[in-house]
């Protein structure tokens, strides 16, 4: 099944969410003195579910692990027997799926062996002392390759965000999960909800549509009704049923070209002849594409479940409400799909690419060939350059206004070759110029700048105080736990100079804010 949960025996349904960390502590050294199942399931009784959380560092850890141990053969692609055979193309490309992680990764290593807290979850036995709140809330499939899973968590984790509630990691594989499905709104995953993380993020997958599963439509309903703001990460293509995919690119494909030759027109550069203003026909591409949307069979009855007794109680939850869920489920595709698109990366880097191209060229011709009187429009040329880039970029996802931005510059290229050929040096001079990043404070050059250039601790990553499981006070970074006040940063990304643009704090060099 999806996300669904349960605690075996929990009998104090008025259990607090929001427990203070003495009585967490408290709660573990007990579960570690009683051992064995008992204590893994004295521990998921009284401790609250909104403390089953795991850490970014901790997830992509865990990630990790999971491909040591493909490459070990430890975990192969093996298939219970009640389940479909898994390609093997889709096993070494998305990852094992979860049903094989949990069987062969997660349960072995949260056994009798595991210390300091046998038979616990995985999020529990990596926060032994007082676990991990949980910010944010990720809903998935399954059948998820756990590769894929890792990549699009990652990529969409929110930066404020702590720790994180994830079925597979957060409940005890080991231990009797079934008895509080009989009432999905006292299961762990509604319980977090209750407490209102700042977000939930809805991760897509190549494997399967996420609102295929009965729990994770019945998760984004409960977190839409109480407000909870919900993400798509990953590729939200793979939320479009398959027989829907073409049409759905083709739509995309028809609103990408009108806000290309609306950017194009705002420059200045676009062609002239067309039968109406490029923002009316952004609009009217944009209402044809929610038509499209509108016209997909998409019934949430349809939805799988694993367990025909967890679907009755689902939809015994919701009944009444199918219409809502199934526009919910729909207006995130349509908002998921074309958020995607207008922030393609790969958009924007594409586009540059091509225009710097076209500088270039018209910029060699301008100082080349031409006798004395001679006359060269520059800007003529690039303007033809720039109409023939928007026939030829026909494939790329999307321009609009992100990309408007970037290219403010453009139409001074465009009104002489001399001009671009000034801005041109300029800018390969300020690629040179050493800065100092204030996210990591090191020394860097824009031309060796890239993704995985900078490492840094997140904002509000200062110092924070906590007790261990002996009761020894500790110092470690909120972002992800390290006690080493030189540890390296724990996310990655571009070197930034600029504070107005910066997205994290410069945390890593701010070890003596404490916070209590």
């Amino acid at each position: 099944m999806g996300c669904a949960a349960g605690v075996p025996g929990r009998t104090d349904l008025d259990l607090e969410l929001d427990q203070s960390i003495e009585s967490r502590r408290s709660i573990l050294r007990q579960a570690k003195a009683i051992g064995g199942k008992e204590g893994a399931e004295f521990a998921h009784k009284q401790l609250s579910p909104l403390y089953w959380g795991v850490s970014l560092q901790q997830l992509e850890s865990f990630i990790t692990s999971v491909r040591s141990a493909v490459q070990a053969a430890e975990l192969t692609n093996s298939t219970p027997a009640h389940l479909p055979q898994y390609p093997m193309d889709k096993f070494a490309d998305a990852g094992p799926n979860m049903h094989q992680v949990n069987a062969q990764l997660i349960k072995p290593r949260t056994g009798a062996d595991a210390s300091p807290l046998p038979f616990v979850s995985y999020a529990v036995l990596r926060n032994p002392a007082a676990g991990v709140r949980c910010d944010c809330f990720i809903s998935h499939a399954w059948d998820e390759g756990a590769f894929e899973f890792g990549r699009s968590a990652a990529a969409a984790w929110p930066s404020a965000c702590q720790g994180a509630y994830i079925c597979f990691l957060a409940n005890p594989q080991n231990l009797d999960i079934s008895e509080l499905v009989s009432n999905p709104k006292t299961s762990p995953f509604y319980r977090v909800l209750e407490a209102g993380p700042s977000a939930m993020l809805m991760l897509a997958n190549s494997n399967t549509p996420i609102h295929a599963r009965l729990w994770c439509v019945f998760e984004a309903y409960c977190a839409t009704t109480m407000g909870i703001p919900v993400t798509i990460a990953g590729d939200a293509l793979n939320l479009v049923p398959q027989e829907a995919r073409a049409n759905t690119e083709q739509a995309l494909a028809g609103l990408f070209r009108a806000e290309k030759d609306h950017a194009l027109a705002e420059l200045g550069c676009g062609a002239t002849a067309q039968s109406l203003h490029p923002s009316d026909e952004v609009g009217m591409y944009t209402q044809r594409l929610r038509m499209h949307f509108d016209e997909i069979h998409l019934e949430a009855r349809d939805a799988k479940c694993s367990s025909e007794e967890d679907a009755a109680k689902i939809w015994a939850e919701i009944v009444g409400s199918e219409s809502d869920v199934n526009s919910m489920i729909k207006n995130q595709m349509f908002d998921a799909v074309v958020r995607q698109s207008r922030s393609s990366k790969k958009t924007r880097d594409t586009l540059l690419e091509q225009l710097q191209k076209t500088k270039n060229e018209h910029h060699s011709k301008s100082f080349r060939g031409f006798g004395h009187g001679a006359r060269y429009d520059a800007s003529e040329e690039a303007r033809t350059r720039l109409a023939e880039i928007a026939e030829l970029e026909k494939q790329i996802a999307a321009l609009a206004s992100p990309v408007v931005e970037e290219l403010s510059g453009l139409k001074e290229d465009c009104d002489s070759a001399q001009e671009s050929c000034r801005l041109q040096q300029a800018l390969k001079s300020n690629l040179l110029v050493e800065r100092k990043c204030l996210q990591c404070g090191e020394m860097f050059r824009e031309k060796d700048n890239s993704a995985t250039a900078c490492r840094y601790h997140t904002a509000g990553g200062g110092q924070y105080f906590d007790w261990d499981e002996d009761d020894f006070l500790y110092a470690h970074f909120a972002c992800c736990s390290s006690r080493d006040p030189n540890a390296s940063g724990c996310r990655t990304g571009f070197h930034n100079s600029e504070e107005g643009r910066l997205s994290s704090a410069n945390a890593h060099r701010n070890w003596s804010t404490a916070h209590m």
